[in-house]
């Protein structure tokens, strides 16, 4: 009975030993993107009135736009020149949304309807804290994090891929793709 005891201990000691030594192995990789869910976007502002990384939707005509919102993580341990690319595409690789530039959000939220100053401001220092200032920058050293965002028409057909490109320097370029999910269906069942 105790050679049991001793067995479950060390398998114990072991399993615990991997789980606790070492970074996981996607923590390691420089570069990873993820496409963010309506849940995740929602934890990037206070409230959605004042989230940049929402389309501008109206109570009786909802969205004309429809967004695709990628994570960017950078770990590098040097500063790094980066360039961001990338596009939706529906199963005849037709472009159905398009990699917006910083200044491409700016432009879209400064005709969006009046807000209070509070939530502009908001609104304003999410994108400045979360959207790169242009697609090609140097990355600093250490981990940084951005939010890049894919617009189309709403609703985006599906299937549909979203592609992101990202190049390093030189070097051959990292892409990433994941299937466009179904479009969530908003209060009444209606697109959000």
């Amino acid at each position: 009975m105790k050679t049991v005891g001793f067995i479950v201990a060390l398998i114990m000691a072991i399993t615990l030993a991997g789980c606790a030594g070492g970074p996981s192995p996607a923590s390691t990789a420089p570069v990873t993107c993820d496409l963010l869910s309506t849940r995740e976007v929602s934890f990037l502002t206070p409230t959605r009135a004042n989230n940049p990384y929402y389309p501008i939707s109206g109570l009786l005509r909802g969205t004309a736009d429809e967004f695709a919102v990628v994570r960017v993580r950078l770990d590098f341990p040097d500063a790094t020149p980066i360039s961001l690319d990338g596009t939706v595409t529906d199963q005849s690789d037709t472009a159905v949304a398009l990699l917006q530039t910083y200044d491409q959000m700016v432009r879209y939220w400064d005709i969006a309807e009046d807000l209070p100053a509070r939530d502009r401001q908001i609104r304003s220092d999410a994108l400045q804290r979360y959207y790169p200032s242009a697609l090609s920058f140097t990355a600093r050293k250490g981990r940084s994090e951005y939010v890049i965002v894919f617009k189309g028409k709403s609703p985006m057909p599906r299937p549909a891929t979203v592609t992101v490109s990202v190049g390093l320097g030189d070097a051959q370029p990292q892409v990433f793709s994941f299937p466009l999910p179904p479009k969530e269906k908003g209060i009444f069942g209606l697109g959000s």
